[in-house]
């Protein structure tokens, strides 16, 4: 039992992960001077902390999938599933309390900090991961802005006076991309070489809708919460998805290494 915990421990600490998650949501929580309104905050956007560091991961991994085993894509993708691991503790600890955000203490300066903050800590993780340079994809960059586009064109048609719910509209718009992606690997099985763009596809077109929620969380909560004053970001609507989608992702990668053979 002992070395099971102690295999279980070494595998689960990574200091690069701890330090993204952890510090991402302490500057969350001082955009409301650690009050109340910042475990609220941690609450929200916790899960998608530790996605975005999941993702991250992945992206890096994508560097040098044509070239690995299957046995090693998999243990790679168990180290990315990480930072998820160490915001579901962050969010255990914020959580339990009652959400009310009628005592909101947030100045635009520690705004403007906290997303510094984190923008910084997004950089660093994608520079040490892989590099800054394979984290922009125009084609993820332009399937999230015009996805933004076409909805603000709806609202405006439909004649809608005030919209809420926009962290789960940009959901809606990374994970469309991601199925896009979905469909490019499995249209690219025969070519371990095309797979990597489409499994970018996959995980930027997500990751940039990400970002935008956590920067839109802070800065505007009216219009990203929906009208029952939630996220939208928790285990059903962001986590498990994912986790469903990185499962259907990690096994066309590891079946186009036998498939190939």
């Amino acid at each position: 039992m002992y070395d099971f915990f102690m295999i279980l421990l070494t595998n689960l600490w990574d200091l690069p992960s701890a330090i993204f998650v952890g510090i991402a949501l302490l500057a969350l929580a001082y955009t409301n001077s650690f009050k109340k309104p910042g475990l609220i905050l941690i609450c929200d956007l916790a899960y998608p902390v530790g996605v975005i560091g999941l993702l991250i991961g992945l992206v890096g991994l994508l560097q040098s999938v044509s070239d690995l085993d299957a046995l090693t894509i998999v243990l790679a993708m168990a180290t990315a599933l990480v930072p998820l691991i160490y915001a579901a503790i962050g969010y255990g600890i914020a959580c339990g309390g009652t959400r009310d955000l009628s005592e909101t203490d947030s100045s635009p300066v520690r705004k403007a900090l906290g997303t510094i903050i984190f923008l910084a800590l997004v950089l660093w993780a994608a520079e040490k991961s892989a590099g800054l340079g394979i984290f922009v994809l125009l084609d993820a960059l332009v399937f999230t802005f015009v996805g933004i586009i076409a909805l603000v064109c709806a609202d405006r048609l439909l004649k809608k006076q005030y919209v809420v719910g926009w962290s789960q509209r940009l959901l809606g718009i990374g994970f469309l991309c991601f199925l896009c992606g979905l469909i490019g690997m499995l249209a690219n099985l025969d070519e371990r070489r095309a797979i990597g763009p489409a499994a970018a596809l996959s995980l930027l077109g997500l990751l940039y809708p990400l970002v935008l929620v956590v920067i839109g969380r802070i800065w505007v909560p009216e219009k990203m919460l929906n009208k029952n004053g939630a996220n939208g970001t928790g285990l059903l609507d962001l986590v498990f998805p994912v986790l469903f989608g990185i499962l259907v992702l990690s096994g066309l990668m590891v079946s186009s290494t036998f498939f190939i053979s």
